[in-house]
């Protein structure tokens, strides 16, 4: 017996950066749960690796080369998934470049990738997973995965905290 048993049964599920860390333990929870499950992620091996993995283990699961960096990329992604398993029920976005440095050693190049990833992809995709909710005008959730660095940022982590504030605001 599950913990939200029968919550996500026949639901889809999209676990943007879901090929690693938090994001894959939401897509094996998502299929114990009886979800089809979507993964991106930057590097296609671990990406294919975890949706066989989700598929041996009775989900149904794709696997999409994005990165979340490219909004093209991240609403790109969103489509074909759509595509492919006729709905989105809830993305979940959790990519995230955690690089750590110092405020005075953060580069505008730097800076501006922290934006994209953390704050600018997951908007887009956001925004087309919600159009398919609204146009089929079904209920969805969208669930973003922020840094306790969103409250109050360490030394190491002041490149991360904006995105990821402006993400949760």
């Amino acid at each position: 017996m599950g913990l939200v048993d029968g919550l996500l049964r026949e639901k889809t599920v999209l676990a943007n950066g879901g090929s690693q860390g938090v994001g894959a333990a939401i897509a094996r929870a998502a299929v114990r749960e009886g979800a089809a499950v979507a993964v991106t992620g930057r590097r296609t091996e671990p990406g294919e690796a975890l949706a066989a993995e989700l598929a041996a283990a009775g989900g149904k699961a794709m696997f999409v080369r994005a990165d979340l960096a490219d909004a093209g990329q991240a609403t790109a992604a969103v489509t074909e998934v759509v595509d492919a398993f006729s709905r989105i029920d809830c993305l979940v976005n959790s990519a995230g470049l955690t690089s750590r440095g110092t405020l005075l050693d953060t580069t505008p190049e730097l800076f501006d990738a922290h934006i994209a990833i953390n704050l600018k992809g997951p908007f887009f995709a956001m925004q087309v997973a919600v159009a398919d909710m609204v146009a089929r005008k079904a209920p969805g959730t969208v669930v973003d995965i922020i840094t306790s660095s969103a409250h109050g940022a360490s030394r190491s982590s002041r490149r991360t905290s904006p995105p990821r504030r402006a993400s949760w605001v």
